[in-house]
């Protein structure tokens, strides 16, 4: 496969992998839903329904980070393997390129800081889950104080259910995202980062000390521009333009500094 090829491989495979979170994430919102729903059904004003649902989505949530945790570790892993597999093949080198120890570390640890930022946005989806049972069971109280019955308030409640349980994150500055696409961001962001670093990393092993950012448009900013590997070089190191070239929905990768 020609180089471009292997380039539009790598963006493919990153965006599918962020997008197969976003589905497992969407899954487990589904599942928080179904259980306000349940808990709404048995009288949310009841302190033993109350109890019974914040268990429940404990469960549910520690069981999907669970897994979440061993798919980023596969993923990585993978995304990893390409990598080295990329470089190899644009090297033109014949003995695989492989993971050093400290690398390995590094790529284990960055998937372990995805793993706790993912457990941090399910334990604030599950806390608007409890608020929001919560908030069910003080409008049913509300309702029956007014003259409905229990079971009539009950039913009240669930038809307002719609406007309930909007699952969201926050960021710094207060703009409000669906959950979903925080988790796809910055899923992505973690792959693209760790295809970028080992693949650096292995230019840096194999003598390298300059790389280029290749993008699908050749007229974009991104296009071409030279990264110094080693420190004190001559041009901006990856890290200086991640921010701007290198973005959760990015298409541009680091490549060899050779001629196409």
């Amino acid at each position: 496969m020609c180089i471009e090829g292997l380039l539009w491989r790598v963006v493919d495979i990153l965006s599918q992998k962020a997008l197969a979170a976003v589905d497992r994430y969407s899954a487990f919102l589904d599942q928080l839903r179904t259980q306000l729903t349940a808990a709404v059904r048995a009288d949310p004003s009841r302190g033993d329904v109350q109890r019974s649902a914040r268990a429940s989505s404990v469960r549910l949530a520690q069981g999907f980070v669970q897994r979440e945790n061993d798919l980023i570790s596969a993923d990585t892993a993978e995304i990893a393997q390409i990598a080295l597999s990329d470089v190899s093949s644009e090297l033109g080198v014949t003995q695989p390129v492989e993971l050093n120890p400290d690398l390995t570390t590094h790529i284990e640890l960055t998937g372990d800081i995805l793993g706790r930022t993912l457990a941090a946005q399910v334990e604030r989806d599950v806390g608007t889950f409890m608020r929001e049972v919560a908030i069910a069971g003080l409008n049913v109280k509300v309702n029956t104080e007014a003259g409905l019955s229990q079971a009539e308030a009950v039913l009240s409640v669930l038809a307002d259910k719609p406007k309930i349980a909007s699952f969201r994150f926050i960021d710094r500055i207060g703009r409000k995202y669906n959950s979903t696409k925080h988790v796809r961001d910055m899923y992505r962001q973690h792959l693209l980062t760790s295809y970028n670093e080992v693949y650096l990393h292995s230019l840096a092993g194999a003598g390298y000390d300059l790389a280029s950012i290749w993008h699908p448009d050749v007229n974009s900013e991104a296009y071409g521009q030279k990264l110094s590997i080693t420190s004190g070089g001559d041009f901006p190191s990856y890290y200086d333009v991640q921010d701007q070239f290198f973005h959760p929905t990015s298409q541009a990768l680091v490549r060899a500094n050779v001629e196409s």
